[in-house]
C-alpha cells in the first residue's frame, strides 16, 4: 500500500456499531472493535463511540474483553453527564473526545470551558443557512489546549439525512476558512460516491451516497489551498482512481477542471492532524472490504 494513503486514512474511522443502521447491542460492538483492534487494518481505526449514559455498562463489559486499551469517544446529549463520564475514565478506558448533540450557542460556550485539557470537543452543528455563524463562534472561542471542532452529520436511514455535494463543499471549505477541525457522521461507508442501500435489510430504499475518500481528499486540498466550494464540487463528485486522480508514493495528483493540482504526503498529514479528523461508521468492515476490491489496500 502506497505511504501516502495510509497517511490519508490513518485512524480515521470512529466505530459507532451502536448506531443504525448496524445497531448492535453494546457487548456486541465492544467485542467488534476489540476484534478490529488486533487486525492488519488496524491502523484504519480510531476511537469507540459511546453514549454517555452507558459508561458504566461499557465499563463492567470491557473486564471480560481482550483489549488493553479502550479508546473513547462519547457522545453527550445533557451537559450533566460530563463529570460523571469522567469519573468513570480509568487507565484502561480513556475518554478521547466528546461529541456533543446540537447546543445553543450559549451552551457552546459555557461547554468549550469544561472540557479537560487534551480532549477533543466535536459539536454538531446542523447543515442549515446559519451554520456559518455556529463554525464563527468556535473559531472564536479564546484559545484552548484543543481547539474545539464541528461535527457533520452526512447521512442516516432516509434519503433526506444526506447532504447534497454543494452543501457538502459549502461546509468544507466554511470550515478550513476559519481553521476549525472537524469530523463527519453517518452516511461515509464507501470509498467514493454511489447509490447504496439506505440500510441492511434487503428491500432498502437505495440511495445517492458521499465517499469517505472524497471527503478527505476535498478537505486536505481545502485547507491546504484554500479553495472555494464551487472547485471543490467535482473532487466530490469522482468515483475512482482514474484519470482525475492519480495516487503516487508521495503526491496525489488531481486533474481538475480548473487544470492540475497536487498535494503531498505531508500537506496531507498537517490536514488530517489538524483538520478533518475522522468520520464515525457503523461499520468497520465496510470500508476496508471496499478498499480492498479496489486494490487499495492489502486483505491481510
Amino acid at each position: 500500500m502506497l505511504p501516502l494513503l495510509k497517511t490519508l486514512l490513518d485512524s480515521i474511522v470512529d466505530y459507532a456499531g451502536l448506531y443504525p443502521p448496524a445497531q448492535l447491542d453494546l457487548r456486541s460492538a465492544m467485542q467488534n472493535y476489540a476484534q478490529y483492534a488486533a487486525t492488519p487494518h488496524a491502523w484504519m481505526l480510531s476511537r469507540f463511540v459511546l453514549p454517555a449514559a452507558r459508561l458504566e455498562e461499557f465499563t463492567a463489559i470491557a473486564a471480560d474483553l481482550p483489549l488493553s486499551q479502550w479508546s473513547l469517544s462519547v457522545v453527550v446529549k445533557d451537559p450533566t453527564e460530563l463529570e460523571q463520564a469522567f469519573a468513570l475514565q480509568t487507565k484502561s478506558i480513556k475518554i478521547a473526545a466528546l461529541e456533543f448533540t446540537p447546543q445553543s450557542s450559549e451552551a457552546i460556550q459555557t461547554l468549550i470551558s469544561q472540557i479537560p485539557s487534551g480532549v477533543e470537543a466535536f459539536f454538531e452543528i446542523p447543515l442549515n443557512p446559519t451554520f456559518p455563524d455556529t463554525i464563527a463562534l468556535l473559531k472564536g472561542t479564546p484559545a484552548a489546549a484543543t481547539p474545539p471542532a464541528a461535527k457533520l452529520r452526512t447521512g442516516g436511514i432516509t434519503e433526506s439525512a444526506f447532504p447534497n455535494r454543494r452543501s457538502l463543499a459549502d461546509w468544507i471549505c466554511t470550515c478550513a476558512q476559519a481553521n476549525v477541525p472537524f469530523k463527519a457522521t453517518a452516511g461515509l461507508h464507501h470509498p467514493f460516491p454511489g447509490n447504496y442501500r439506505l440500510t441492511y435489510e434487503l428491500d432498502s430504499p437505495i440511495a445517492p451516497m458521499q465517499g469517505f475518500l472524497n471527503v478527505a481528499i476535498a478537505s486536505a486540498f481545502a485547507y491546504s489551498q484554500s479553495l472555494t466550494p464551487t472547485e471543490i464540487i467535482p473532487l466530490l463528485e469522482i468515483d475512482s482512481f482514474a484519470d482525475l486522480l492519480e495516487l503516487r508514493e508521495e503526491t496525489l495528483i488531481w486533474h481538475s477542471p480548473q487544470g492540475k493540482c497536487q498535494i503531498d504526503r505531508r500537506e496531507i498529514q498537517i490536514a488530517r492532524q489538524q483538520f478533518f479528523r475522522s468520520f464515525g461508521s457503523c461499520s468497520f468492515e465496510e470500508p476496508i472490504e471496499d478498499l480492498i476490491a479496489l486494490d487499495l489496500v492489502h486483505s491481510n
